[in-house]
């Protein structure tokens, strides 16, 4: 499965993805079987249950799916908790937000890309939903700690700014820019075009 960017109706970017929840995460009935993520600058939405083949679904698809997902109510602020990113976004957790910050651009060619930070070695968040992206380089048997503790080389031991677009393109940037989640989308442009590309993903 796929993470997927695209621009709704009024021009705004979403980034969408499955997710499904730990054995031990409490959720409604109605998204036992998990369900799909929207998220954007001006809020997040969820649809329950996954639409059969979401993956390839065109932009108005994607953007009716939006229609009917429902709205999810921002989180009480909670005291600042510690993060544990890996080389993928995430997905939300359903009683707090606690999870890395996830951007969003989309560069001069009108390619949208996603961006986070990475630091090796963490271990998973306990009761965080598991996102299941296959198409972005997690393997089918484990798709989540296995990239989570992944060994990498020694050059990446302090992390790395990934880069996915929404072609497929993957790209990592060492070291992580100083408060990089504040950059202007122009200068993230200009990070990513100085990131080193990594290898086609096999879908």
């Amino acid at each position: 499965m796929a993470m997927r960017t695209f621009r709704d109706t009024t021009g705004a970017t979403w980034t969408v993805w499955d997710t499904v929840r730990s054995s031990d995460t409490p959720v409604t009935a109605a998204l036992a079987d998990g369900w799909l993520t929207f998220e954007s600058a001006s809020g997040k939405r969820r649809l329950a249950p996954i639409p059969h083949e979401w993956v390839a679904a065109s932009e108005s698809e994607l953007s009716r799916l939006l229609q009917r997902a429902e709205a999810v109510a921002p989180a009480r602020p909670d005291p600042p908790a510690s993060s544990d990113p890996s080389d993928r976004p995430p997905p939300p957790a359903p009683r707090t937000e606690t999870a890395p910050s996830l951007r969003t651009f989309t560069d001069g060619a009108g390619l949208s890309w996603s961006v986070w930070a990475v630091r090796p070695g963490t271990g998973p968040n306990a009761g965080q939903p598991v996102d299941r992206r296959r198409g972005l380089g997690l393997s089918a048997g484990a798709p989540s700690q296995a990239e989570r503790r992944l060994q990498v080389r020694s050059e990446f031991s302090g992390g790395w700014l990934a880069f996915h677009a929404a072609n497929g393109a993957r790209r990592r940037l060492i070291p992580i820019p100083e408060r990089w989640e504040a950059l202007p989308d122009a200068e993230l442009e200009r990070r990513c075009r100085e990131a080193r590309p990594m290898p086609d993903v096999q879908r």
